[in-house]
């Protein structure tokens, strides 16, 4: 239907698609996230080394262990909460989603969290593609079939619509620096060339007349 001049639709409104989060923003949740894991990482061996005698081989590897353990779990509970973020995600308005943008499982945030190992080899390629890809997904996006998008809310903001003019509201046709003549009924100017030759006839005496189209449909017609 028509009305007003704006053309709507009796077919209810589609939610437009969110906006993905972009790739600086990714980078700057990346850094947070692997700030908080590496401090409770250390805090947490700190304590366990305290707590135990072991040689340097021992701390080699316990070191390692415990920050991919808490790496793990940190990312894979956090991004399949309700929540769908981590702190720094959280921190930069983003979350992560599957394709058809609803909550991840564990499993699947397992996954991804492991996928990010091919992301990261070699020299960080596959999070580089971020800046690149349609969606800006990372390879482990892509592997794990996952998105991420800003948080809810915040979408494409849609065109506004602008009326579409209709005959009340065209504005009069603007002959500006064209050789002009006068309609001698209506008074109006119009391009050399635009009148039309009209022989008018009144009491038995025709009289050629130059009128505009509108003013000369009128004669024809007998209209004053």
């Amino acid at each position: 239907m028509i009305r007003c001049g704006l053309i709507t639709s009796t077919q209810p409104d589609s939610l437009p698609p969110p906006l993905y989060a972009g790739f600086w923003r990714r980078v700057g949740a990346h850094f947070v996230d692997w700030l908080l894991v590496t401090l409770v990482a250390m805090f947490s061996a700190g304590i366990a080394i305290a707590g135990a005698s072991l040689n340097k081989s021992a701390m080699d590897l316990a070191i390692p262990l415990v920050m991919i353990t808490a790496a793990f779990l940190y990312f894979a509970v956090m991004e399949s909460s309700t929540w769908q973020a981590t702190l720094g995600k959280k921190a930069f308005a983003i979350q992560v989603t599957d394709l058809a943008g609803s909550r991840i499982s564990l499993g699947r945030a397992s996954a991804r969290f492991f996928a990010k190992l091919l992301s990261i080899l070699p020299f960080y390629a596959g999070l580089l593609i971020t800046a690149f890809t349609p969606k800006k997904q990372a390879l482990h996006d892509f592997i794990a079939g996952t998105l991420v998008v800003r948080k809810p809310g915040t979408y494409v903001t849609p065109s506004v619509a602008r009326p579409v003019p209709t005959p009340a509201h065209v504005p009069p046709p603007s002959y500006a620096g064209a050789n002009l003549e006068t309609c001698p009924h209506c008074r109006q100017n119009f391009p050399v060339g635009k009148l039309m030759n009209v022989l008018i006839e009144r009491d038995g005496v025709t009289t050629p007349l130059l009128l505009c189209m509108d003013c000369a449909l009128r004669a024809a017609s007998g209209s004053p």
